[in-house]
């Protein structure tokens, strides 16, 4: 839904919808926010001339559902991660490759105002030779979605793509982006189990990047109350990003410097999305590169898998 009401914002008709009904969000009765029409079998939407699909079903319905669309070389935007395991990567990878389709993965925080800025600043060298990165990202599971049971949520169920590695995996996406590809990972997870859904709740990740930085990420569903940030190290400074405060600070032995972003997080969260699906939009109509093509996506599900079978040691 809210792809769909971005979508809108960004002057884009004709959007329709395929849906099981089986999801505990039922589609709202204004027509303002309701798909021109719905479909409730995956053939029936080829009568409808799409331009360009999004697959944000749960993540283990991913790859079926595109490799559908892929096939009739039409341009795609999957949801992350995009698969709860590796089946059928390769065979979508092929797919994509010889019938030449447009594809994004849907990692939005590297479309954040702050994540954008934080990259131009590593690129400027600001605080010289990065050294090593600490991510964290916690939060609340049990209140994300109050009209459900969050235990029968697909993010709680392992065969559905849920846990704490493969939801939560914006942070292993833009660290590997920012800092190169994982040449080491060792990973555990939290012993005592809070919530409940027998699948990871909490994890920490340490990667061995190829630029030879060391990040460490924390990702957890347990965490009261909510927080995201950021902190990394280099020879001439540190630099600290707080998810929910619309500042980047820069440090170094004798002075402070703040990047003012001028919203709140929700607006610039809001941001994130919409800075997404104009990119999207410009991917179809062929004016810009996917900024997160299938080839990183399937790299990130490597990682993400192998950061399972280590936990589950």
């Amino acid at each position: 839904m809210r792809h769909f009401r971005i979508l809108k914002q960004l002057g884009v008709d004709n959007i329709y919808a395929y849906r099981t009904g089986t999801a505990t969000l039922e589609l709202t009765a204004d027509k303002a926010e309701h798909p021109d029409q719905v479909f409730t079998t995956l053939s029936d939407t080829l009568d409808a001339q799409i331009d360009a699909a999004l697959v944000t079903n749960p993540t283990s319905m991913h790859i079926e559902t595109a490799q559908f669309f892929a096939e009739r070389s039409i341009p795609l935007f999957i949801e992350k991660p995009l698969s709860h395991n590796l089946d059928g990567l390769e065979k979508l990878s092929a797919t994509v490759s010889s019938n030449d389709v447009p594809v994004l993965v849907g990692y939005n925080l590297i479309f954040h105002p702050a994540i954008l800025r934080l990259r131009t600043l590593l690129k400027n060298n600001k605080i010289g030779k990065i050294i090593s990165v600490k991510a964290h990202w916690g939060s609340y599971m049990p209140d994300w979605h109050p009209w459900e049971d969050y235990r029968k949520s697909y993010a709680s169920i392992r065969k559905k793509g849920g846990g704490a590695v493969l939801t939560l995996s914006h942070e292993l996406n833009f660290l590997t982006l920012f800092f190169g590809k994982a040449k080491k990972v060792m990973a555990m997870q939290a012993a005592i189990p809070a919530i409940e859904i027998g699948c990871d709740e909490g994890v920490d990740i340490l990667i061995h990047h190829e630029s030879g930085v060391i990040s460490n990420s924390h990702l957890n569903f347990f965490q009261k109350p909510y927080r995201r940030s950021l902190e990394i190290i280099g020879t001439n400074g540190t630099i600290l990003w707080n998810f929910m405060t619309p500042q980047i600070r820069i440090l170094n032995d004798k002075t402070e410097e703040v990047l003012d972003l001028g919203i709140d997080a929700g607006v610039l969260l809001d941001e994130s999305y919409k800075n997404q699906m104009q990119h999207f939009l410009d991917v179809v109509k062929g004016n810009e590169e996917s900024k997160v093509s299938l080839e990183k996506g399937i790299e990130d599900q490597r990682l993400f898998m192998k950061i399972l079978a280590d936990i589950s040691q």
